[in-house]
Formats: C-alpha cells, sequence, structure tokens
C-alpha cells in the first residue's frame, strides 16, 4: 500500500472516544442564533502535573537547599509573569517596557532569593539588567529597521480578534 506525501507528514489525529478528556470552545454561530463548539484538543493537564511534580522533585533530591530557593525564585518568576505582565499586556501597555520592568523585578528576586546579598549576586544584576536593556534597544531599532509585522503564523490571528478594547502590539509580543 502505497501512501501520498500529505499522509506520511500530515499526523492522524487521534479520534475521539468516550472516556477521553478534551477540550473545547464554544463561540455564537451565524446571527448569533445558535453556539458553535470547536474542538481543540486532548486535555493534557494531568499529564503537565505529573512533569512539574517530577520536575519539582528533581529539583530538589539534585538542589537540596538551593533546590528549595530556586523553587521560591521560579514561584515568584511565574506570579510576576501571570499576575503583572500579561494583564499589562492585555490592558495595553506599552511591550517593550513591561518586559524590561518584569525582567529586572525577576533578575533582582531570583538572583536575591539564591545566592543572596553579596558583591558577586550585584554583578550579576548589573550584567543582567544590562543585558535586558540593550537587548530591549536593539529590538526597537530592528523591528523598526526590518518592517516586522508581529504576524508570524495563523495563531497570531486570533490576537488580533481578541474581544474588548484590547489593542496588542504584536511586532512587540514578537519580541
Amino acid at each position: 500500500m502505497e501512501q501520498s506525501i500529505d499522509e506520511m507528514i500530515l499526523p492522524t489525529p487521534k479520534q475521539v472516544e468516550k472516556g477521553d478528556s478534551i477540550l473545547v470552545s464554544n463561540s455564537p454561530g451565524i446571527n448569533n442564533t445558535e453556539m458553535m463548539w470547536c474542538y481543540l484538543g486532548p486535555n493534557k493537564l494531568y499529564g503537565m502535573i505529573v512533569l512539574a511534580s517530577v520536575f519539582i522533585l528533581l529539583i530538589l533530591i539534585i538542589g537540596k537547599k538551593k533546590g528549595i530557593t530556586t523553587i521560591a525564585s521560579l514561584v515568584f518568576t511565574v506570579s510576576a509573569i501571570f499576575a503583572v505582565y500579561i494583564p499589562s499586556i492585555l490592558s495595553g501597555k506599552n511591550i517593550y517596557l513591561s518586559t524590561c520592568i518584569i525582567s529586572i523585578f525577576v533578575i533582582l528576586s531570583s538572583l536575591i532569593i539564591i545566592n543572596g546579598l553579596s558583591k558577586k549576586t550585584l554583578c550579576a544584576v548589573v550584567g543582567n539588567i544590562g543585558g535586558i536593556l540593550i537587548a530591549g534597544i536593539l529590538a526597537l531599532f530592528v523591528n523598526s529597521a526590518l518592517e516586522i509585522t508581529g504576524m508570524v503564523d495563523q495563531d497570531y490571528v486570533f490576537l488580533t480578534m481578541l474581544e474588548g478594547d484590547i489593542s496588542i502590539d504584536l511586532r512587540a509580543v514578537v519580541w
């Protein structure tokens, strides 16, 4: 039996069976008369929880006391991203500035939590912040020089279709 090129390259989607845990999305149909449901894919939450648990366990086993501070630092980083950074982007704030501020916060909190206050930590903080600021300035110039649009793939179209008064700078998101 000979397969076509499309059949060899494209993965065959798994058929959904009774008992499968899946993700679906709903949206108003044509003329807002009925809801349209769209299959998004399998629910991967359980696998992600197992993977995160193994990751944290390995950090604790290998890192011991340093592993505990590393996890605390990771909690601060994730909290900053989900509690401050993403909401600032969705509210239309300058992504370049938000990225630099959150990055500086993450650098400061992570290095101080993990290494404590010392000259070595201060040097690392200054070096990292310098790198972030230079990358931000370069991104502004490169985006203009290369005329980057921000439309990297079809998923970015969904960002332009968000409901409400949300205006996201897709060029900055690429950065």
